[in-house]
């Protein structure tokens, strides 16, 4: 078989890369030799990576002008690239054998524990469109599928979805993700409780636990237990994840691939081990091992799992951390000192200060829990201080401006729960001006309305503590105003509980008189 050969040179050097080309055919050796000095572009890079490839010996001819030219630089990284390629490859495809073994031990057992981890940043922002990863099988069980929506406040789901509408309780005022992630197979429709696995990045997972219970899903009423399927069900080519956008807005549907970035993936437990079923993405180093003929011999599941056992350090997890890893040293070292003075601290960013105001307010949620009043007063001013800023400047959505808000709320808790009432009535101004801002910037979003008769709370609960009954009442009066008009406007259980707590509580406060009077 004749050998061949990929000449790298400088143009300057044509004519000695010429001589050696001679050479080489005299030799019979076939030379691939570029003779003309153009510019590097995207679609020459990728001829250059095709030629190296397929030429069994990288022949640089090696001179001063070689050495700076940036034609021949980058002749060498291609060719060190596909040198690193062929390397990993190789050690992959001895592992795989042995990793091939561990899935056929686990290949019979069922999944009743499955996982969904999703990258926030990657998800469509337009609430109308929402995810559905569906799982193809056959036509006697039918798909099995998980939606993912961003939460709207009674707009979550169309009514077509037929899926139960959250409560806006379960994400006001508290730090959780604000996607809801269902369940739905046949009629059995079920809803994966949702984490922030890492907060700095807003990472998330969903789980959902599967009783195995008899059931008969699909249009032929097969009996069936209510687990995710094991690999060795899945081992046909016919059975797939595919990964769908339905635009609620406009009624069309499209199937979405790997040039869309939407990074998410899906994992089950088969006994003790966790095994990953779907990725949305796929990272360069496995790009490069999905060129083993071992991995194409198997199907889209079982080349996941797979290629998981082998290369645990891509997934989104652990890309999303270690990102956010490079970043924590120096605000871990800024914030270990909760006397630093944040208006004399320079950021690199303003990127660097909203990491640093989500880390305080983890400090200062915990200060306030352990009832470290004085620590938790300064994380809660200086979260507020250092948040409601870019709230205003880069429109940060509604988790940043809960964490601002309810840390501007806390100073009014903190001074009255430690008995300086004056001092609580000369905060009181800051979480109504937050309040006002955020509803003022955003009109449409219902939790800056209810910030609002908050702050009539706490301002009301101020006028009782100095004895301003009158004052307290009319405060009052604006937060079952508020309550009443949203629970008009949309008669939920959860609007219509908080409209009658409101009246409940000024009923309450009433029946006290003149004596010792105030509001809980």
């Amino acid at each position: 078989m004749q050998t061949s050969a990929f000449i790298s040179y400088s143009t300057r050097d044509q004519e000695d890369a010429f001589d050696l080309q001679k050479i080489l055919q005299e030799d019979g050796v076939n030379v691939w030799l570029d003779v003309i000095n153009i510019r590097v572009t995207n679609q020459l890079t990728d001829e250059l990576k095709r030629n190296i490839a397929t030429h069994d010996v990288f022949c640089l001819l090696l001179s001063p002008s070689s050495v700076s030219s940036d034609w021949v630089l980058e002749e060498i990284r291609l060719h060190r690239e596909l040198i690193a390629k062929d390397e990993l490859l190789e050690q992959a495809n001895e592992a795989f054998p042995a990793i091939l073994e561990q899935i056929a031990a686990l290949c019979h057992k069922p999944m009743r524990r499955i996982q969904l981890q999703r990258d926030m940043k990657s998800l469509p922002d337009d609430p109308n469109i929402i995810l559905e990863l569906s799982l193809k099988r056959d036509l006697y069980t039918g798909p099995m599928s998980i939606f993912i929506a961003r939460y709207r406040e009674g707009h979550t789901w169309p009514a077509s979805f037929a899926f139960e509408e959250p409560e806006y309780t379960e994400f006001f005022l508290v730090d959780v993700p604000r996607i809801v992630v269902m369940f739905r197979w046949d009629e059995i429709t079920e809803r994966l409780s949702g984490t922030i696995a890492d907060r700095e990045t807003y990472h998330a997972s969903y789980t959902m636990e599967l009783d195995g219970r008899e059931v008969r899903p699909g249009n032929w009423s097969l009996p069936a237990k209510l687990e995710f399927p094991s690999l060795e069900t899945t081992d046909g080519w016919e059975t797939k994840f595919v990964l769908i956008a339905h635009n609620t807005a406009t009624g069309d549907n499209m199937s979405v691939g790997e040039e869309i970035d939407i990074r998410i993936e899906l994992a089950g437990t088969a006994g003790d081990s966790e095994i990953r079923l779907y990725r949305s993405f796929t990272s360069y180093k496995q790009s490069v091992l999905l060129g083993s003929k071992l991995l194409s011999a198997l199907n889209p599941i079982h080349r996941e799992a797979t290629l998981a056992m082998y290369d645990s350090t891509g997934s989104v997890m652990a890309t999303v951390h270690s990102a956010a890893t490079n970043q924590r040293p120096p605000l871990e070292t800024a914030l270990g000192d909760i006397a630093t003075d944040w208006d004399t601290l320079a950021f690199e960013s303003d990127g660097e200060r909203l990491c640093a105001g989500r880390a305080l307010f983890e400090r200062a949620n915990a200060s306030f829990v352990k009832e470290a009043w004085r620590d938790a007063y300064k994380m809660s001013r200086d979260t507020t201080d250092l948040l409601y800023p870019l709230c205003k400047k880069l429109g940060l959505g509604v988790r940043e401006r809960t964490m601002a808000f309810v840390c501007a709320l806390r100073l009014v808790t903190i001074w009255l729960q430690q008995g300086k009432v004056g001092n609580s009535e000369m905060v009181v101004q800051v979480p109504e001006i937050l309040a006002y801002e955020f509803a003022k910037d955003h009109p449409d979003e219902p939790d800056y309305r209810r910030f609002g008769a908050e702050c009539a709370v706490a301002h009301a609960k101020v006028h009782a503590k100095m004895g301003r009954k009158t004052a307290a009442l009319a405060m009052l009066g604006v937060s079952i105003s508020i309550y009443a008009e949203m629970h008009s406007s949309l008669g939920t259980r959860a609007r219509r509980a908080a409209w009658l707590l409101s009246l409940a509580q000024a009923v309450k406060s009433e029946s006290w008189g003149n004596g010792d009077w105030a509001i809980d």
